[in-house]
């Protein structure tokens, strides 16, 4: 009998150690600081919502804004809604990219250009590596005209088309500057 109950708590041990493992928060903090060097101010928009944060105060120009949260599989786009662009869907609007789970972004203009964007995932940078994603204007080179297959669900790896821009995930801080 004795044996039966160290059994069943060994194994209600075991359990909870495997739960605990698999729902575990992210043992460091998801940084996104927001640039606003237009010459107007607006509040940024996240799609879908940065976790905890469902939208943004207004930035006033020249100033910037920052957000924390912890994260593993967070995978969404950020885009300002100057110039008309539809705040709901991004249509219109120069789109940052990012997938936190595997470190990759990057700046996508195939809804549309509306403002100059600057993207990137802070760490040691070198040849290729968490270089920064710049776009200035339209026609800009370090931008896709096309979907880049970032966000799509069913991507995997290296699905993601060229000029995708990487870094470790274990580099948490993000810079987003507009204009």
């Amino acid at each position: 009998m004795v044996a039966i109950i160290r059994s069943i708590l060994a194994l209600g041990t075991l359990v909870a150690a495997v739960t605990a493992a698999s729902v575990a928060p992210r043992s460091s903090k998801i940084t996104f600081t927001v640039y606003n060097k237009c010459k107007h101010e607006f509040a940024p928009i996240f799609s879908p919502a940065l976790p905890g944060k469902s939208s943004w105060d207004v930035i006033p120009s020249g100033k910037s804004a920052s957000f924390s949260f912890y994260s593993d599989t967070y995978r969404g786009k950020v885009f300002s809604p100057l110039r008309q662009a539809n705040t709901t869907t991004g249509q219109g609007a120069t789109q940052g990219e990012f997938d936190l789970a595997t470190g990759d972004y990057d700046i996508s203009v195939a809804d549309g250009f509306n403002v100059g964007m600057y993207l990137q995932l802070l760490g040691r940078q070198y040849a290729g590596y968490c270089q920064a994603a710049i776009c200035s204007s339209a026609d800009c080179k370090d931008a896709y005209k096309n979907s880049s297959g970032l966000l799509s669900a069913n991507r995997v790896g290296s699905r993601t088309t060229k000029p995708n821009h990487s870094c470790p995930v274990t580099f948490t801080t993000w810079n987003v500057q507009f204009c």
